[in-house]
């Protein structure tokens, strides 16, 4: 009998006359700093599907602006960039519950910017797939020739040796009454209140880029007429033609 009347006990305690009580959760973990200290291409309605294609291309940036244009591609005659799938030991994953204050780490999550003061929603951030043109394989003296042109005025000039792929799924999520009986769906508690997810799952992608600084390699230009013929001198340019602060750091699955 009291066995019984303990089940009635939780089937009355879930029914939504007094509510069911949640934990809060901890709310907008810290990006990993990859993360953080990547450049994003905002374009990713045009390349997302053909990634390849943006691995090599010229890239123009009004100074101070943060806002690319696509140019010509440069690659060897012949060369074909390689689409290739992260593996899940290379993969960098974040996944956590966010309201707007999340905007404030930028980067990928950016868009909680324009989350009301009762939304909050469930992220899961991982790399997919990635392009890279190998060291190898760097058209120098192709770029060089570019890096000597006078460019538009107040405007910075990249080539993109790598474009990363990373897939961003997002489950919207409204506050609820506590009483609210009849809920379905991933239900949680954060900040004295109830959430639970609201709408369709959805799917969004963003596009990290390695670059190489050809404003930097203009300058050095004329100190570089014969350019490298092996990997290993053709790495250390990379490295120190490396655009500052737009990389995509650490790639431990380089070649």
């Amino acid at each position: 009998m009291k066995n019984r009347l303990s089940i009635a006990c939780i089937a009355f305690a879930l029914s939504g006359c007094s509510g069911v009580r949640f934990s809060d959760v901890k709310l907008n973990a810290a990006l990993p700093a990859n993360f953080k200290n990547r450049t994003l291409y905002p374009d990713t309605a045009i390349v997302r599907f053909k990634l390849p294609e943006l691995a090599g291309s010229i890239l123009y940036m009004q100074q101070g602006s943060g806002v690319f244009t696509r140019g010509n591609r440069i690659v060897k005659s012949g060369y074909t960039a390689v689409l290739e799938v992260v593996k899940d030991d290379d993969k960098l994953i974040y996944s956590s519950k966010i309201d707007r204050g999340a905007s404030a780490q930028g980067s990928y999550l950016v868009f909680a910017a324009g989350f009301d003061a009762k939304q909050t929603a469930d992220v899961d951030i991982s790399d997919t797939s990635l392009v890279f043109i190998n060291a190898a394989d760097v058209p120098w003296d192709a770029l060089r020739t570019e890096a000597l042109k006078t460019p538009p005025p107040n405007t910075r000039r990249f080539w993109v040796q790598a474009a990363l792929l990373t897939a961003i799924t997002i489950n919207n999520c409204v506050e609820i009454s506590a009483n609210a009986s009849g809920v379905v769906g991933s239900t949680f508690g954060a900040k004295g209140k109830v959430y639970n997810k609201s709408g369709d799952t959805l799917h969004d992608y963003n596009i990290a880029l390695e670059l190489v600084d050809l404003d930097k390699l203009a300058r050095s230009a004329d100190g570089l007429r014969e350019m490298p013929t092996d990997r290993k001198s053709s790495q250390d340019l990379l490295e120190h033609f490396r655009a500052e602060a737009m990389r995509i750091e650490k790639l431990s699955w380089q070649p």
